[in-house]
């Protein structure tokens, strides 16, 4: 919220400033003086690079989180959805049981950025995740979202719950280095579509995804 808010902030700036030099270039004959002015209204300040996964570390992570102590099935269901879907943090949270039909092999992801809702195929390795996490890991409660926390009284994770400080522990123990890089969820969202592109697939399939 914060990024959005500042992005925001900056792009009012930017729109006001661009206007004033354009009112300036109309009442005063300064068009030749400006013209680089405004040039340089219109260019967005440059992004940093953003830390992604390449293929060794991303299986490491995947063994990592196999390996956990606590609620391992549940870490490893979450890292393989967060790498295979990209599905954002907040997503994750929101799917429930009711979204998985299990006759067709599909699962239904409603996206809260965009109010969309999508299909995708249930890979083989994600269903047999998804099983051996409900049938032998997640609680037996009322509750119908799939991730639940994993002690008493057990309910529905939130995306503010500690996801990403998750994330970044299975990380260290994966001895994966992301110091000085921001790391979390999204990584693995950024990392999963880097791999596809790296793997071949077409730019605007993994912009749909």
């Amino acid at each position: 919220r914060k990024q959005e808010l500042c992005e925001g902030s900056f792009a009012r700036e930017r729109s006001n400033v661009r206007e004033f030099v354009l009112y300036l270039c109309e009442n005063l004959s300064m068009r030749e003086e400006l013209r680089g002015i405004i040039a340089d209204v219109g260019r967005r300040p440059p992004k940093t690079l953003q830390r992604f996964l390449n293929e060794d570390e991303s299986s490491r992570l995947l063994e990592a989180a196999k390996a956990q102590r606590c609620n391992p099935r549940r870490t490893l269901a979450i890292v393989s959805m967060l790498l295979q879907y990209m599905i954002r943090s907040r997503d994750l949270c929101a799917l429930l049981l009711d979204d998985i039909d299990w006759a067709q092999n599909t699962i239904t992801i409603s996206a809260s950025k965009g109010c969309n809702q999508r299909v995708f195929p249930l890979t083989e390795s994600i269903r047999y995740i998804l099983l051996d996490y409900i049938k032998n890991e997640r609680p037996n409660v009322s509750y119908r979202n799939i991730f639940l926390t994993g002690h008493y009284p057990f309910r529905p994770i939130t995306w503010r719950s500690g996801l990403s400080t998750t994330i970044r522990r299975v990380a260290r123990e994966a001895d994966i280095d992301f110091e000085g890089w921001g790391f979390g969820c999204h990584t693995l969202r950024r990392t999963g579509a880097t791999l596809l592109m790296e793997n071949g697939v077409e730019y605007h399939t993994i912009s749909d995804v």
